[in-house]
């Protein structure tokens, strides 16, 4: 790529490049960096898959139970558990989380024939969506369009 030359990269286009990237990585390189990592043991098996066998008499020493000293296992194991994980909720926050929420649609005319309609198929919604994709990856300038021209129902 030329240093002059800019390349802007949208967020699907970023995720596309992403999932494109995953898909070419083969099962034997992620067994390679764990292995060069150590979390498999280096062997001259030529199977990246082979069954690894563990050695449990080094966990056996009691070199564990000596660094918890006199404290229960159940207790290390539960030593988190009163630590909050949120803030406080107010009262009318708990009841909008308790409260069933009812949507209501902004315009009631277009309610009518949709009850009607038999839900979409998902090939047809897949190929709805590719040609949004399609569309909207065309011309920059057309995302402002598309965005007022979709009607949403807000809750």
């Amino acid at each position: 790529m030329d240093n002059s030359s800019q390349y802007e990269a949208s967020l699907l286009s970023a995720i596309n490049m992403l999932a494109r990237a995953w898909t070419r990585v083969k099962e034997e390189t992620i067994a390679n960096c764990f292995r060069a990592c150590g979390f498999m043991e280096n062997s001259g098996d030529a199977s990246p898959c082979a069954p690894v066998e563990v050695q449990t008499n080094e966990l056996d020493d009691g070199s564990f139970r000596a660094a918890l000293g006199d404290v229960r296992c159940d207790e290390y194991v539960a030593v988190d558990s009163n630590v909050e994980t949120c803030g406080p909720l107010t009262d009318s926050e708990i009841v909008q989380m308790v409260r069933p929420h009812d949507c209501i649609p902004e315009n009631d005319d277009d309610d009518d024939d949709i009850g009607n309609e038999p839900p979409p198929r998902a090939a047809n919604v897949a190929a709805g969506l590719a040609l949004a994709q399609r569309f909207l990856l065309e011309n920059t300038t057309r995302k402002k369009h598309f965005a007022t021209c979709i009607p949403y129902k807000t809750c």
